[in-house]
């Protein structure tokens, strides 16, 4: 007969290092985990910084935007004098028309006057409605 000590004492040993390799496993799924959120929580405020710094450039060039159309709307409303404009200014009030609408400004162009359509047509300038 065979004695059954060093099967004991073998599976002794085993089921020791399955213990150590179950804390060991453990252990390392913590890390894991803890990693896991430290990795989440970084994505999450570089997404947060990047979101605000799209915001803020958003807001400058909205600003931006409605600065411009405020500077092009008197000129795009300008009703020239048929005797004393000359080519230059009927491309100027054609020039902040068509700025206007090309930024999507918010006022409302009135519809081109007839004089500055006269001017236009004898100028050869295609006048924006």
């Amino acid at each position: 007969m065979t004695d059954p000590a060093p099967t004991s004492k073998l599976n002794d040993q085993l089921l020791e290092a399955v213990k150590r390799s179950r804390h060991l496993i453990a252990w390392v799924v913590g890390i894991e985990g803890v990693l896991l959120i430290f990795v989440t929580v970084i994505a999450g405020v570089l997404a947060a910084l990047q979101l605000n710094e799209h915001q803020r450039v958003t807001q400058d060039v909205a600003q931006v935007v409605s600065s411009q159309c405020a500077f092009y709307y008197p000129i795009a409303i300008a009703a020239p004098d048929p005797a004393k404009t000359t080519k230059a200014g009927v491309q100027l009030i054609e020039g902040a028309r068509a700025a206007m609408e090309g930024l999507g400004c918010t006022q409302t162009l009135p519809p081109p006057g007839r004089a500055l359509l006269k001017l236009g047509h004898a100028d050869g300038i295609r006048i924006t409605s």
